[in-house]
């Protein structure tokens, strides 16, 4: 505990990592030990060292070695996002306890999201929640699996209201219950019901919190609620949730980049170069904070020589991030009208994210403009079309310039199943519309990598404060 609180609250790592090994001394560790301090060495770098405390666990106590086994599984997935070891382990652990819930659900997500071996891990999943009705963790991953496989949010929603039923107050079910009615029932009411709900089970969730925020700012900015004597709106909820994110985790510099590119939108950019200063002060070389830093200081500050500053140094702190390459590019070419610096962080945003459809159409639209390089630039303009985002204006413009399983459900709550064996200027002024859509692009790739470790989990699911499975749909 003294270790997980001195590296997550307080970042002092020293510190946090003689207490884990304090920890660690103190008899047989636990399978809760090792997997924080595994963890802790993964997120410092140090891999070997934290598989190997997995290897040295294995051949201690045989009574702790199914935990291990699930705590390996747990970790290989979840951070060192390893889903060919987190199946072995999650294969030996079931041979150790094949009458475990736990394996058998964390399974059937890795035969879904690895192997993709969709039958059987339909299977594992109706294993799961037959052998333990209530475990919720099953019936969510199922229901993820109904949406994201076949496509059948109808028994993804029974499973969801099974679950919630079952578990009317814990943060799981209503978060995926909310992103359930807000993504594919298109309910922005009772996704928030949902979420606020939530965020009052889990307070000092500032993933939570920030998501909420989010939430009401993309999907319900219409929100309006008169509540004690006054009117909540979107933007003043999500305000509310942004700094409540902030204040869960005082010293993570991603909640104070959301916040403050939340000021900056509602014209508060001094506020919000306050907020970004204490990020750097906290971490000089987040390229987050400064690529945000940089934005701020190009778009609403218009002080152009930080904005540049912060660019570069957010592109040494992250060289291959794609966005920031991109938002870079863009500067460099409308800003600071240096075509040849414009041209080389395109290509190398290009480079690292060969089929974003907005960065290929930035890049064509350039080359032709800027370049005069029509050929070169119907290349990457046919990339943006092939990606599906630019619609008939854009297969004209390519054009010219290039001329010189159907799925039975149970429809009741018995749950039955079993298991088997496996991103030139135009000449003249912008028009209105075309800067509001350069500054909401602007806005969405911050928004990309503000949320970036975040959306890394997001395409399955998560794990929530508690460290248990958190489902997005």
């Amino acid at each position: 505990a003294a270790g997980k609180f001195m590296s997550e609250k307080m970042n002092d790592k020293p510190q946090a990592e003689e207490a884990f090994k304090r920890a660690m001394q103190r008899g047989t560790p636990s399978a809760e030990l090792v997997s924080q301090y595994a963890t802790f060495l993964h997120a410092d770098g140090n891999t070997a060292g934290a598989e190997k405390l997995f290897a040295d666990a294995f051949s201690g106590n045989p009574a702790n070695r199914y935990e291990m086994r699930l705590a390996a599984a747990r970790y290989f997935e979840d951070e060192a996002e390893d889903l060919e070891s987190a199946s072995a382990n999650c294969r030996e652990a079931i041979k150790l306890n094949a009458n475990d819930v736990r394996g058998i659900a964390q399974y059937a997500g890795l035969l879904e999201k690895h192997h993709k071996d969709y039958i059987l891990s339909d299977k594992y999943y109706r294993q799961a929640i037959k052998m333990d009705p209530n475990h919720f963790d099953a019936m969510l991953g199922y229901a993820s699996f109904l949406v994201n496989v076949r496509k059948n949010p109808d028994s993804a929603e029974h499973y969801l209201k099974l679950c919630l039923k079952r578990n009317p107050n814990e943060v799981g079910p209503l978060s995926a219950y909310a992103r359930f009615l807000k993504t594919h029932r298109h309910d922005p009411a009772g996704a928030l019901a949902h979420f606020r709900r939530a965020s009052e089970q889990a307070k000092d969730d500032p993933d939570l919190h920030l998501e909420l925020a989010d939430f009401l700012i993309d999907d319900y900015p219409t929100y309006r609620e008169f509540k004690k004597g006054r009117f909540d709106t979107a933007i003043s909820l999500a305000e509310e949730h942004y700094v409540q994110a902030v204040q869960c985790a005082p010293r993570e510099t991603t909640y104070m980049v959301a916040l403050a590119n939340f000021l900056a939108e509602q014209k508060r950019p001094k506020d919000a170069q306050v907020l970004l200063q204490q990020a750097l002060t906290l971490a000089p070389d987040d390229a987050e904070a400064l690529g945000a830093h940089a934005v701020l200081c190009e778009d609403k500050l218009k002080d152009f020589g930080a904005a540049e500053e912060s660019y570069l140094s957010a592109i040494r702190a992250d060289p291959r991030n794609a966005a920031l390459l991109f938002n870079a590019a863009i500067f460099f070419k409308d800003k600071q009208k240096d075509y040849d610096k414009a041209e080389e962080y395109f290509q190398r945003a290009v480079d690292e994210a060969p089929h974003d459809p907005e960065i290929n159409k930035a890049f064509g639209k350039f080359l032709i403009k800027c370049r005069q390089n029509r050929n070169l630039g119907a290349k990457y303009l046919k990339a943006a079309m092939t990606a599906g985002v630019r619609g008939e204006a854009g297969k004209e413009e390519a054009e010219d310039s290039s001329s010189s399983g159907e799925y039975e459900t149970d429809s009741d709550d018995s749950e039955t199943g079993s298991l088997m064996s496996e991103r030139a200027p135009a000449k003249g002024k912008k028009g209105e519309k075309e800067k509001e859509d350069e500054g909401q692009n602007k806005k969405a790739r911050l928004q990309k990598m503000v949320a970036k470790a975040k959306a890394e989990k997001a395409e399955k699911g998560g794990k929530d404060k508690t460290g248990k499975d958190c489902v997005v749909m």
